[in-house]
This record gives C-alpha cells, sequence and structure tokens, in this order.
C-alpha cells in the first residue's frame, strides 16, 4: 500500500450483523489526518468499539441502519455525517 494513503471503505455497505466488532487500524500514522475511514454506510445491531491508539476513525457514510452502540477505547472521531453514529449511542 502506498505509504501516503489511507484505509478506506469508501462506498458499499459494511454489515456488521448482530455480532461486535472491533475495528483497530493500528497506530497513529502523523502523516495522515485520519488512520481510517469508512464512506460505506454501515448497518448492524451490535454495533463496533474503535481502538486505535491515538490514531483516528473518520465517519462518512449514511449509517442510519446502524442501531448498535459506537465505543471508543482508545484514539479519536472525526465524522462527516449527520448518521455517524446511527441510531444507537456513542
Amino acid at each position: 500500500m502506498d505509504p501516503g494513503r489511507r484505509p478506506a471503505a469508501d462506498n458499499g455497505t459494511l454489515a456488521l450483523g448482530t455480532l461486535a466488532r472491533t475495528l483497530d487500524p493500528g497506530g497513529d500514522r502523523a502523516e495522515l489526518p485520519y488512520e481510517l475511514e469508512i464512506g460505506a454506510n454501515i448497518t448492524g445491531t451490535a454495533g463496533f468499539v474503535f481502538s486505535a491508539n491515538n490514531g483516528t476513525l473518520l465517519l462518512s457514510g449514511n449509517n442510519a441502519g446502524l442501531s448498535g452502540d459506537v465505543i471508543r477505547t482508545n484514539g479519536n472521531f472525526a465524522i462527516a455525517s449527520d448518521t455517524a453514529f446511527g441510531t444507537g449511542g456513542c
């Protein structure tokens, strides 16, 4: 992968289903504004845990279909959508 590009899920749907997931894109890469961008629409009832050792996750999709909680244990969120956290909690 090009070291100047961050991993991204730019389109489509990221279906988490009923099982809680952990997203960990690794540590903070100072040369990038975000360590992971999810622009895909996230759906599911269980939600996810974000753990990134000071990294940043950009949520930019329409996540109205996500009803589970979004939990941050480390790192930061950047939001580019009114429905970034779905209908669950954060």
